[in-house]
């Protein structure tokens, strides 16, 4: 999690899928209140990571931001975000079982706070925008390439 918090978002790009999908399944699955702490804490780094990220960015070279085609945010959301935010208000709002932990449910408020912030912005649906359409246009290509070979 410190690696995290010290690194540059652009160079955690590569690892996002499997951090998304490791604070998910963790979240989710495990019953150890010391790795589900640590699951939460990780979510709420990756969503202060991508405040991180466009804070730095609009603050240093908006234009140079606006005209990647990758970043940690579009990967963040590109990686089923989405289920993660799903499984860390699961975790807050358990209160009355046997896997719940005061701490664990403040590093699940962390994590919900930024990524309020992140949609108040709008940062989350931009993105998903930007996800949606890429994926499209791929879609797209691929089809056109399958017809093509299907005309041959």
């Amino acid at each position: 999690v410190e690696l995290i918090t010290a690194a540059q978002p652009r160079s955690l790009i590569e690892y996002t899928p499997a951090l998304v999908h490791l604070v998910t399944h963790i979240l989710l699955l495990s019953s150890s209140q010391p790795i589900r702490r640590t699951g939460a804490l990780l979510g709420s780094t990756l969503y202060n990571c991508a405040l991180r990220e466009f804070d730095a960015a609009f603050s240093t070279a908006p234009e140079e931001f606006l005209g990647a085609t990758t970043t940690f945010i579009t990967t963040l959301v590109g990686s089923n975000e989405e289920l993660m935010y799903i499984a860390l208000q699961q975790t807050f709002q358990r209160s009355g079982d046997d896997k719940y932990d005061p701490a664990t449910n403040a590093r699940c408020e962390e994590a919900l706070r930024a990524r309020m912030e992140l949609d108040e912005r709008n940062i989350i649906s931009l993105a998903r925008m930007y996800v949606d359409k890429s994926s499209k246009a791929d879609e797209d290509a691929m089809n056109s390439l399958v017809k093509l070979h299907m005309v041959d």
